[in-house]
């Protein structure tokens, strides 16, 4: 079974459910909210042991029979307000760790599975990624966009606007221009190299947002969690085909 952790307003979720099922494959849809608070699970880990279960509508799915787990996890669930505010905060840590604990110990491909600063919402995991995959390209970076003010946390974007910006969703290594005008820069960028990196971060699937000034190519920043619901439909069928790869 493939699990897809993700809100059915997602364009991405449902695109990709929509793959799965036209292939057959079996594939359950979670919402967040459901998710930290319907889905009772147990897992244990012993070194390289792991296992466990979790269930599903009813029914009992080991941990060993899921083949693949897509996390869209915008993190806005908060407990219950009957709970006070000190418990409130107990109850979404616990719930956030047990489930990063869960996911991180799967032995199947997930699209993503979050480094912790990214599950928690460390505000300076974007310009982290950023730094280190400049660093691999050999690229300068651009200045951080602004953080909104007063939020607290990582917010998911779209891709930026301005004239000089070029944005590619990436894959697995695959770069997948919003444009056919991109192409030949996305040809020039190395793939293996964004590729590797991808892996070794956990987000296997990210858009990266560029400045190009000019000759001058700056990484201005990596998005851990893009946003698709302004996007083409062909685009947003390529991201969806390229996902179910990974998962299928």
């Amino acid at each position: 079974m493939i699990l897809l952790l993700g809100n059915s307003d997602d364009v991405l979720v449902r695109s990709v459910e929509g793959l799965l099922g036209s292939r057959g494959l079996p594939a359950q849809t979670v919402s967040e909210s459901d998710l930290f608070s319907k889905v009772p699970f147990a897992f244990e880990q012993r070194g390289p042991t792991f296992g466990g279960s979790l269930w599903l509508d009813g029914h009992e799915t080991q941990l060993d029979d899921v083949s693949g787990v897509l996390v869209r996890l915008p993190r806005v669930w908060s407990p219950p307000p009957d709970f006070d505010l000190q418990d409130q905060v107990f109850i979404y840590h616990e719930c956030g760790a047990a489930w990063y604990a869960l996911i991180a110990g799967l032995r199947c491909p997930a699209v993503n599975r979050p480094a912790l600063c990214g599950w928690v919402q460390d505000l300076t995991y974007p310009e982290t990624l950023a730094c280190g995959l400049a660093k691999r390209l050999a690229l300068p970076v651009a200045a951080p966009p602004a953080a909104a003010p007063g939020m607290g946390r990582t917010v998911p974007t779209r891709p930026p606007s301005a004239a000089h910006s070029i944005s590619f969703y990436v894959v697995d290594g695959e770069l997948i221009p919003r444009s056919a005008d991109d192409k030949a820069l996305a040809d020039a960028l190395a793939l293996s190299t964004v590729g590797e990196w991808q892996q070794e971060n956990g987000l296997r699937f990210c858009r990266l947002d560029f400045e190009l000034h000019g000759r001058v190519l700056k990484l201005a920043q990596v998005e851990g969690y893009p946003l698709l619901e302004e996007e083409p439909s062909d685009v947003v069928e390529r991201v969806a085909t390229a996902i179910t790869e990974v998962l299928a």
